[in-house]
């Protein structure tokens, strides 16, 4: 049995010739699509990568900086003696201007009572109960961790 072909006119056979023509150039297209495709993707994890170790250093230079810094005021003396406490918040508020990366800078005793502070704040205001003011280990020496609320706008106090 013969398989027979369709006959195709003129226009028939132009139009398969000029299909076949521009088929190698749409594969190479949709080719060189899909490489490019994958090359930026590639790109991105890349880019990705590199700004997640930046954005680490960042954040391992702001903790070793922070750290630096408490070890500092951890010896200061207008923080060590109570007589010197009445210079402390001109102290905190000087380290501050120094340090701009904090907006706030306070000192707090073992059992939460606010000493000074860059922020005004009602004498005798007791901090225990803060969220910020806790104990890791339950230890009454360990350090604590934590921020307090900004001051209100309108009076300038530490609001918690």
């Amino acid at each position: 049995m013969k398989i027979q072909i369709p006959r195709l006119g003129l226009r028939g056979r132009l139009l398969l010739l000029v299909l076949l023509a521009i088929a190698p150039a749409c594969g190479l297209i949709a080719f060189s699509t899909w490489e490019d495709r994958a090359a930026a993707d590639v790109q991105t994890q890349q880019q990705t990568r590199q700004a997640a170790l930046i954005v680490a250093a960042e954040h391992n230079r702001l903790i070793e900086q922070t750290r630096q810094l408490l070890t500092t005021l951890g010896s200061v003396p207008v923080v060590r003696d109570p007589a010197l406490l009445p210079r402390c918040a001109e102290a905190m508020t000087l380290l501050r201007q120094q340090n701009p990366m904090y907006n706030y800078l306070g000192f707090v005793d073992g059992s939460g009572t606010m000493l000074c502070s860059t922020v005004p704040f009602k004498p005798g205001m007791n901090v225990a109960d803060r969220s910020w003011f806790q104990r890791p280990d339950g230890h009454p020496n360990s350090p604590t961790y934590g921020h307090p609320k900004f001051p209100h706008p309108e009076h300038g106090e530490m609001t918690g």
